[in-house]
């Protein structure tokens, strides 16, 4: 296996403080939600350049042992830096516990402080005889029901289906020994993997015997997974997806035989592998898709079956009796009868139906709010609630094609009439500075920066200032005068709608009158992947692995996740010059220009939220064995990690 070079260790100490907030970046949201270890499936460890093929009926590795990671996990891997705090933590008993008084100093507690109370290893404390099977996990979650093509559309509810149905060619492990934040590698689909010495392919060996459900009875095996499979739905995803910009240096795919898949690379794509892990990346079945099925129909080897979808109601899944991957002692995965995803947007709602035993998990039941976090511990002794860094970096975006939008004064003056201080000091009552991830300033800063900071040095001249003559002269400049708009979103939190609430009112003061416009779900997601949601419109940071692949999909013509259309040149070189470093000194030399061009053109503007604003991952005492990392995906990962789940509902 080729790896590049590595960070030096004063980088890491250098970063140690913020590598929390870098996993923001490129995470949705840190979920840490169980004491429990996983029952260990029968998969082995992510082999090296040199490993064996690795079966499901080898037997299952020694829980503790870290594996050698395939890839070089300090310039392509989940993270750039490997979390450093805590590493004696290494159960549940051993976190500090979790009081009023902490809650109440959280606002105010450095990134690496907080991270004390988030587990980063798991103790196993279950034997495998105390594993019950059957019962129905029951979830409250935000999204809403929309097509499950996961080619068209990054939208969470659909990312959590195709995960719960369909795989990957490899996941993110979690589990006993694991960092939840920068897990590595392990077989999915394919069993074992190699690069070429130059990077410029890569080899995958399938595993043998994975089938496709039947896509008229999803219970019965259909045709077996084979490598053309693999090449045509990777081909569409390269050429026939909004997730294009992950594969575009796949120059072609070989299939030399039926269980393994060669893919040709146009440029050292490294920095590929991760991407064929990640929950926005599931390998489709090609079969449904021939047959005009996919938007409404999902039939994958997954460990969970899609029953029935009613949109603002629920979805409904049911085990799988076919699912390839068995359990340590070779029993049949998943262990519950099914999982039911209800859609509650209400963070109040879902609050009452964790207390009333009416959901087993919900996500963002306290709406970022540390108040309602400790509310909630304090009334309910025996949940399971973690805290955990809100996992989106919000914004407010500028669609570039848009004839008002597309001015970059016009775009300067609208930041420079946010008062973004104001926002955080309102909602969130910190006295942190601010802290855009994208300016990325642990790289030019060890200490992090406040409001006495020299943020011209920092931030450019535009952002995070808040200056309403110099808006209001811009704005005039432009010549538009005064305008109606409307901002468009979907209320995910009431953080959302509440922060949009006073960007209106400020964007007032120098003649835009905005609104804000809260769209279907499905209308919201589809077009915002698309890149087709018109003139201002909130966005966030997407989930990909790296800070040079995050730079590069975020912000290149071609990247994936480009919400806003920006075809900048300069942009445009600097990403693709970061995403194809080989190491730590190139990919820093492109960072610098690109940052400072990025906050000049304000392409979006990142919203304040708490330096440690809390979301709440909150579970039932009676789920056992939840292994959720950061990285993964958050909950749209869910294939991964409630194949191994038990309800022991007598507590």
């Amino acid at each position: 296996m080729k790896k590049g070079s590595s960070f030096s260790k004063s980088w890491f100490a250098k970063t140690a403080v913020v590598s929390m907030l870098l996993t923001m970046l490129v995470a949705v949201a840190i979920s840490c939600s169980a004491a429990e270890d996983e029952a260990p499936a029968a998969q082995t460890a992510a082999p090296t350049a040199t490993s064996a093929p690795v079966t499901s009926s080898d037997a299952a590795p020694d829980p503790t042992a870290t594996p050698t990671p395939a890839y070089d996990t300090t310039l392509y891997g989940s993270t750039y830096y490997k979390r450093e705090q805590n590493v004696e933590a290494e159960s549940l008993n051993s976190r500090p516990v979790i009081t009023q008084d902490v809650i109440d100093r959280m606002p105010l507690m450095q990134i690496d402080e907080v991270t004390q109370w988030i587990p980063q290893k798991w103790e196993k404390t279950y034997r495998y005889e105390d594993i019950k099977r059957g019962g129905t996990f029951i979830n409250a979650v935000n999204w809403d029901v929309s097509k499950w093509d996961p080619r068209m559309t990054a939208a969470g509810g659909t990312m959590a289906v195709g995960n719960m149905v369909y795989m990957a060619l490899l996941k993110f492990k979690t589990g006993v020994g694991e960092d939840p934040v920068n897990p590595p590698l392990v077989p999915r689909l394919a069993e074992s993997w190699e690069f070429s010495g130059d990077s410029m392919s890569a080899t995958f060996n399938l595993h043998k015997g994975m089938y496709w459900g039947d896509i008229d009875d999803p219970y019965q095996k259909g045709p077996e997974i084979v490598a053309e499979d693999i090449k045509w739905s990777l081909l569409q995803l390269r050429d026939n997806s909004v997730h294009s910009g992950a594969f575009n240096t796949i120059d072609s795919i070989d299939t030399p035989d039926k269980y393994t898949v060669v893919m040709n690379f146009s440029s050292p794509s490294l920095w590929l592998l991760p991407n064929l892990a990640i929950k926005d990346h599931p390998i489709v079945n090609r079969h449904l898709f021939e047959a005009d099925r996919q938007n409404f129909e999902a039939v994958g080897p997954g460990p969970f079956i899609l029953e029935s979808a009613e949109k603002s109601v629920k979805v409904t899944m049911k085990a799988n009796p076919n699912y390839y991957f068995k359990d340590e002692k070779g029993g049949q995965l998943p262990y519950v009868d099914g999982v039911t995803f209800l859609i509650v947007p209400d963070a109040s709602t879902k609050v009452a139906m964790l207390r009333t035993g009416r959901t087993d998990y919900a996500y963002g039941a306290t709406s970022g709010r540390i108040e309602e976090f400790g509310k909630l511990l304090e009334s309910q002794p025996e949940m399971i609630a973690y805290p955990s860094q809100t996992g989106y970096a919000c914004c407010i975006s500028f669609q570039q094609n848009d004839p008002i939008w597309g001015n970059v004064d016009a775009r300067r003056a609208a930041s420079l009439a946010i008062d973004t201080k104001g926002i955080g000091d309102v909602l969130f009552g910190y006295n942190h500075a601010p802290v855009p991830l994208r300016a990325a300033w642990f790289f030019f800063m060890d200490e992090m920066p406040t409001w006495d900071s020299d943020l011209d040095a920092l931030y450019g001249d535009y952002v995070w200032h808040y200056d309403v003559d110099k808006a209001q002269s811009l704005w005039d400049s432009t010549g538009f005068g005064e305008i109606d708009e409307s901002i468009e979103y979907y209320a995910y939190s009431t953080a959302y709608t509440d922060t949009l609430a006073l960007v209106v009112e400020d964007l007032k003061k120098i003649g835009i009158n905005a609104k804000i416009d809260s769209r279907d779900y499905s209308a919201y997601n589809g077009p915002l992947a698309a890149g087709e949601l018109p003139g201002i419109f909130w966005s966030w940071a997407a989930s990909f692995p790296g800070l040079a692949s995050m730079m590069y999909f975020r912000y290149n013509v071609d990247g994936t996740v480009n919400r806003e259309n920006i075809n900048d040149p300069i942009v445009n070189d600097y990403t693709t010059q970061m995403r194809d470093a080989t190491n730590e000194e190139d990919m820093l030399a492109a960072l610098q220009p690109l940052r400072e061009r990025i906050l000049d053109q304000v392409f979006h503007m990142e919203m304040p939220r708490a330096a440690l604003q809390i979301s709440c991952y909150c579970m039932q005492g009676w789920v056992k064995n939840y292994q959720q990392g950061s990285y993964s995906g958050g909950y749209y990962y869910w294939g991964h990690t409630l194949d191994q789940i038990w309800l022991d509902r007598k507590h």
